[in-house]
């Protein structure tokens, strides 16, 4: 089945940039959000909008500390709705398919694993220069 990206579907910026008078704001707004988002990926932002390479400590520490904050934060989702589907299949509500469920499970596997490694990796650098 082929998949919908609304980044290639419907209307777009561009289509009413040709008609539109304060159209080049609008990109020049867009821009500024898209390029600010990767600035703030790249500074380690934390899930609760603090970044943590503000806080005293190197930046490659900030980013595994960014790392595991997302893997929690991304796994806490996912069990959210699968959490919210088993409720529906168990109330006689249809919930998720078996196939999407068994994919979400594998993501909450992997990020339950990332976010483990990252925590190990730090605790050892941690230790190491204690």
């Amino acid at each position: 089945m082929p998949r919908n990206n609304s980044a290639h579907s419907g209307s777009t910026a561009s289509d009413s940039r040709a008609t539109s008078p304060d159209a080049p704001n609008r990109t020049t707004e867009h821009e500024d959000v898209f390029f600010r988002r990767l600035s703030e990926s790249r500074g380690a932002e934390a899930t609760n909008g603090l970044h943590w390479s503000d806080l005293p400590m190197q930046f490659s520490l900030a980013l595994k500390c960014a790392h595991i904050d997302h893997c929690l934060v991304g796994l806490h989702g996912v069990l959210e709705v699968l959490h919210a589907s088993a409720a529906a299949r168990e109330g006689g509500q249809p919930g998720l398919s078996g196939d999407l469920t068994d994919r979400l499970l594998y993501a909450s596997r992997a990020l339950a694993e990332s976010g483990k490694e990252s925590l190990y990796a730090l605790q050892e650098r941690i230790a190491a220069t204690s």
